[in-house]
Formats: C-alpha cells, sequence, structure tokens
C-alpha cells in the first residue's frame, strides 16, 4: 500500500517534491514563459510527427498484408500450370583425368 506506482512518477510536474499528490486528469496550465512556449511547441509537433510517421506506418503494413489475401488464388494457380521439366544434361560416367 506504502508503495509508489510508477503512473504517479510519470504524471507528477517535475516542480512538485516527492510527497506531493498529484490529481489524476488535471492539465498544467499553457506555460507564460516564451521559450518554454517554445520549447512545448517543439516538443508537441516532434510528437505529432512521430505520431503521423506511425500512422503511415501501420497504413502501409495493411496494404502489404492486403496483398498477401491474393496469395491463396495465386497457389491454386500454380498447382493448375504444368511445370516443364528441367533440361538432362549429360554427365561423364567415366573417371575424370587428373
Amino acid at each position: 500500500p506504502d508503495e509508489p506506482n510508477d503512473n504517479d512518477f510519470e504524471s507528477r510536474p517535475s516542480g512538485l517534491g516527492l510527497g506531493a499528490k498529484v490529481a489524476p486528469g488535471v492539465k498544467r496550465a499553457a506555460p507564460t514563459n516564451p521559450v518554454e512556449r517554445r520549447l512545448l511547441g517543439k516538443v508537441n509537433a516532434q510528437k505529432r510527427k512521430a505520431l503521423e510517421e506511425e500512422n503511415r506506418a501501420a497504413k502501409e503494413a495493411n496494404e502489404a498484408s492486403d496483398d498477401e489475401d491474393d496469395e491463396p488464388e495465386s497457389r491454386t494457380s500454380a498447382f493448375n500450370k504444368k511445370r516443364t521439366l528441367p533440361l538432362v544434361t549429360s554427365t561423364p560416367l567415366g573417371k575424370k583425368a587428373k
């Protein structure tokens, strides 16, 4: 019961000490310092960019998996086709000269 959760450490604002209690679901106010605003804006932009790239990669993976749905048809058609026999090359039956 006295052990802190990992979630408490992640959600605790940096200005609060170890014994401070944080109400869950409460957002911090926007920073008034212009430097902090810029940094926060850059961090949020990078997060959005990473999220968009993740979504794009997920879409590409889904499209690739959709292409695999056509495989059973191609497998059945491969069995229906007659295979051509490979050309037989003549091999010398005698001993090789050294």
